[in-house]
């Protein structure tokens, strides 16, 4: 009989811990409402400064600008690229930042979409930092507002090079938490070239031509820009001339910068 009762109270027992379990529910990480975020990592936050600015005599390179720096403007994306370590794997993700209002942000399930990240292997709409992760480093890309085709953007044609795009990019950025905003700071891959009045000729240049946002999350993630060289181009001259982004090789006259 005792034998009998001591089992029926070590059952009813361990019946009570496992409702209190299935009733219980994850805390909120701090700083965010996302109880997933427990098991599904933290999602990383950034810190981007202004846009890098050209010389200080000349005029800004965009629509809307201030007077010390060039302004990002509605729309800019950032395309992301990351690798590390988590146990023994290698996880390479993809992802990207949008501005809007003045703050950079998570594509928007729309958004998702209308980007075609269906076509980015690898794609995550919020990049995260797991416990288990070591080695974490970012790379971010920055050529305007193109959307990818078939992972693709088009910067240039190859055929006849627009040269209108600013392309910038980050150096392999270390992440070492979740704690502190992830710092990206870009650099120019172009000079800037100003058109003139008349035709503008410009030989042993080069210019970027794509941007291959579906290697971001792969081995090659190093050849994801793409530039043809070696060119000899002609600016055509307007009444008011604006500015042409180039891959210099040594050719370009220091006050056409």
């Amino acid at each position: 009989m005792n034998r009998t009762i001591q089992h029926l109270s070590h059952l009813l027992a361990t019946a009570l811990v496992l409702l209190a379990m299935a009733n219980c529910t994850a805390d909120a990480l701090p700083g965010t409402t996302d109880t997933a975020a427990t098991d599904a990592g933290i999602p990383l936050r950034f810190a981007i400064p202004p846009r890098a600015a050209y010389a200080d005599d000349r005029a800004d390179t965009r629509v809307a600008q201030s007077a010390d720096y060039a302004l990002w403007e509605e729309g800019d994306v950032i395309w992301l690229g990351s690798t590390s370590r988590i146990s023994r794997d290698i996880v390479r993700r993809s992802s990207a930042l949008i501005y809007h209002g003045g703050a950079w942000l998570p594509f928007t399930e729309e958004e998702t979409a209308r980007y075609a990240t269906a076509d980015i292997p690898g794609f995550e709409r919020v990049l995260k930092w797991h416990p288990q992760t070591t080695d974490y480093t970012l790379t971010a890309y920055y050529a305007g507002s193109g959307i990818p085709l078939r992972g693709v953007i088009t910067i240039n044609d190859a055929r006849t090079p627009a040269l209108t795009t600013d392309v910038m990019t980050t150096a392999p950025t270390p992440v070492a938490n979740a704690d502190v905003p992830v710092v990206l700071t870009f650099l120019h891959r172009c000079f800037r070239v100003q058109g003139g009045t008349a035709d503008k000729v410009l030989s042993g240049v080069g210019c970027h031509t794509t941007l291959d946002v579906a290697r971001l999350a792969t081995q090659d993630s190093d050849s994801a820009l793409s530039t043809i060289e070696g060119c000899t181009l002609t600016l055509p001259g307007s009444a008011s001339p604006g500015y042409y982004f180039v891959i210099a090789e040594g050719s370009i006259a220091p006050d056409n910068l």
